[in-house]
């Protein structure tokens, strides 16, 4: 399932616990692809994670996320690293 927001995906994933994966964006219009991931685990607690930006990891929050990272731009074979690493 795809959410155009933060908010928006954690409305799916309130209405639709069932979800093992997020693959998010750092950058977005009400939220920061942190918060949502830690706001998501507040929902589901074992939820795996993987944090796309083109910024450096350097926030201090990203340390204690427990998220995967890719770094844009990326191509399928990053993907799949940063999948395989967080699953």
């Amino acid at each position: 399932e795809v959410a155009q927001s933060g908010k928006q995906a954690l409305e799916i994933l309130s209405e639709q616990p069932h979800f093992d994966l997020a693959i998010t964006d750092y950058r977005m219009p009400d939220m920061d692809g942190m918060e949502l991931i830690s706001k998501a685990r507040d929902l589901i607690p074992a939820l795996k994670a993987v944090l796309m930006t083109g910024y450096d990891a350097d926030d201090p929050r990203f340390a204690e996320l427990e998220a995967g990272s890719l770094s844009k731009p990326f191509g399928l074979d990053d993907l799949e690293t940063a999948l395989r690493n967080v699953c």
